[in-house]
Parts: C-alpha cells; structure tokens; sequence
C-alpha cells in the first residue's frame, strides 16, 4: 500500500481525504498541519527512515522549493496544488516557477497539480487544435447561499488574486500588467449567468503557452460567486483585506463551477469559439462527500497526479502540461472514473472578450 503524506488539512485536505476514501482503498493517508500537530518541515526533520511517506502532498502556503528540496535529500515524490511563493505579484510567481523548473531534485516532482493549475493543461493537451489559435482559460463560480458573502475556496487567495499586478500573453510575449482589479465582460453566458470576468494571473498559462507555438493569446479569466466578486470590486484596500479573515468558505451551497479552456481559431476569426469544461454541481458533490464543487476540482487533480506519478520516468519537476504531453489520454480516463467528464460548447461571440484583451495590452505600461 502507497503512503501518502497530506500536509495542510484544510478545506482542500478534508475534501481529499473525503473523495480518496470513495475511490482509493490501495492508499494510506497520514495529515499534518501546522495548526493541529506539526509543520512540514517538522515532521520531515524528525520522521524516522523506515516510516518515510511514498508521497509528500503539499496544499499549505510553505514555500515549494524549500520542502521540494527536504523530499529531494528524503527520496520521497513531491506534490503541489501551486508554486507557493511569499509574494505574490507577477514577477514573484513567474521567478518562483523558472527557479522550480529548473532545479534538478532526486525525486519526481509534479506542480501545479490541481484543478487550474492541473487538469485545465490536460483538457488543453487533449483539445488543441493545429491552427493559430487564441486559448482563454474560463471559470464561472455560479455559488450561491442565501444571500451571505462567501467563497469556494481561500477569500485570502481570492483576494491575493484580485489585487495583485497582472499577466497574460499576447502574441506568444508576456504581458505583465499593473495592479489592476480590471473586469472583461462580453455578450455571452457560461455556465449558468451571464458573467464578468477578472483577469487574474494563473502560472499554468505560462506552460500551456509555451507548449505550443500556435497559441497566440492566452489569459485566465475568472468570474467567482457574486456577492464575493462585488464585495471586494466595491470596497477598499484596507476595508477588503480587514474583512478577509471572516469571510467563510460554504460547502453546503446550490450552483455550479465550470472550468475550461475557449479556443478560437486566429486564422478564422468568424469561426465558433469552442468551450470544453467540467461542470460540478455545488450540492451534488456536498451530498457525496461533503464538500462544494471547487474542493471536488482540485481534489481530481491531486489524485490523478497520484495516480501518474509512477508512470513517470525521470526524477524531475513536471508541470502537468508536460506530463500531458504523453499521459493526456491515461489522466481522462482515470478521471471519468472518478466521475469527471469533460463537456462541449460552441459559441458564437460578439468579438469583444479578444478586443478588450488588446486593448488593455495597449493601455497599460509594460514592467
């Protein structure tokens, strides 16, 4: 039996353990958290050689290089929802992904092993066409619970998001944006309203990009539950990241997540844009196991990495773009077994979402 190592049991680490118990008897699931018992860092110091983990899973914000480089010296697998970093603006996040990248551990190492990042590069692996092409990366978080300010998953995170400076790629070259909490909105509805998106920055565009030199245009364009989304458009700084700490995060709550990838063929531009997504029923995964549609995302997203890793080859850090590369078609079968499915539809757009990306590419001074 494989034992995995949790740390973080937080939403996200309850939700894994939750799901994993449903699918996974072959596992052996041991949790930490710094709050409850111990750190990482502390057990990885004081564990014994014999009781070392198969796997060390990492959902806390300790810094990835840092324990990536203890599992390395251990010879135990790495895996990581994200790249952590201490800052979080475009710069912070893009050095922390080339200097993880580019180490050399001991071990296999997959990051970015989640929901976006994670499998949003699987359905992009297995979807892109062999045109010039615009690739968006679309989310809309249709929550709702009577009425109360809530979110999904971490309000920190989200805000972290919000405010933060801001990036995506225009004509295969980087466009770092100033701190903005820009909106995109268009004449279309995905998922279940119509939406407005905020432009965040997402570090599994800059691998989606580079995997294929015919996507010319790529962002993340995310619209979170309502209230949320306005609550932190219409306040202040200061009033925004003094309430962050008692806004809750509600599983028992109606509505849907979509997450997808929207193409569009650049060389047709008249052509239908192509939405292919997962949908998950906010209610339907509470009643299953007890945690909303975005915990039941990422939770697909670490166990497909679990179940890849020994297919693996080499002892490198992977992102799940490149493991794509060669696994896309093992990880969506795993996870229609997990009862992940991948959908389909085609819109016809009125041309503004591409327009405004370029636009504010052309109004904002470049870093």
């Amino acid at each position: 039996m494989k034992k995995i190592l949790v740390a973080g049991y937080g939403n996200i680490g309850k939700a894994l353990q939750n799901v994993a118990s449903s699918y996974r008897v072959d596992l052996e699931f041991e949790f930490i958290d710094s709050a409850v018992n111990c750190s990482i860092e502390e057990y990885l110091k004081s564990v014994k050689i014999d009781s070392l983990p198969d796997i060390l899973i990492n959902l806390t914000g300790a810094a990835s290089n840092e324990i990536l480089l203890m599992c390395s010296e251990r010879g135990i697998n790495y895996i990581d929802t994200g790249v952590e970093v201490d800052n979080t603006t475009v710069r912070d996040v893009l050095e922390a992904f080339e200097i993880f990248k580019s180490s050399e551990p001991n071990v296999k190492a997959i990051i970015g092993a989640g929901m976006n990042p994670g499998i949003i590069e699987v359905i992009y692996s297995k979807y892109k066409p062999d045109y010039y092409h615009s690739a968006i990366e679309l989310e809309t978080d249709s929550a709702e619970c009577s009425g109360e300010i809530f979110n999904t998953w971490s309000p920190f995170s989200l805000y972290s998001e919000f405010c933060v400076d801001n990036t995506f790629y225009y004509n295969r070259e980087i466009v770092p944006l100033e701190k903005t909490a820009k909106q995109i909105s268009f004449k279309e509805s995905f998922g279940s309203r119509a939406d407005r998106f905020n432009l965040v920055p997402h570090e599994e565009i800059v691998s989606m990009v580079r995997s294929n030199e015919k996507c010319l245009l790529s962002a993340f364009l995310y619209s979170p539950p309502k209230r949320i989304s306005d609550y932190f458009i219409s306040s202040s700084q200061k009033t925004a990241e003094k309430a962050i700490k008692n806004i809750p995060v509600y599983h028992d709550i109606t509505g849907e997540d979509c997450v997808g990838i929207l193409i569009h063929n650049e060389e047709q531009p008249d052509e239908l844009f192509h939405y292919y997504y997962n949908r998950a029923d906010h209610q339907e995964c509470y009643k299953k196991y007890g945690v909303n549609g975005t915990s039941w995302q990422v939770v697909c997203g670490v166990l497909s990495a679990i179940h890849i890793i020994d297919l693996l080859t080499q002892k490198k850090v992977y992102t799940m773009t490149e493991i794509a590369e060669e696994h896309c078609d093992t990880i969506i079968e795993y996870l229609k077994t997990l009862g992940f499915f991948i959908e389909k539809k085609d819109y016809m757009l009125d041309g503004r979402l591409i327009m405004e990306l370029q636009e504010i590419k052309n109004n904002h001074v470049l870093f």
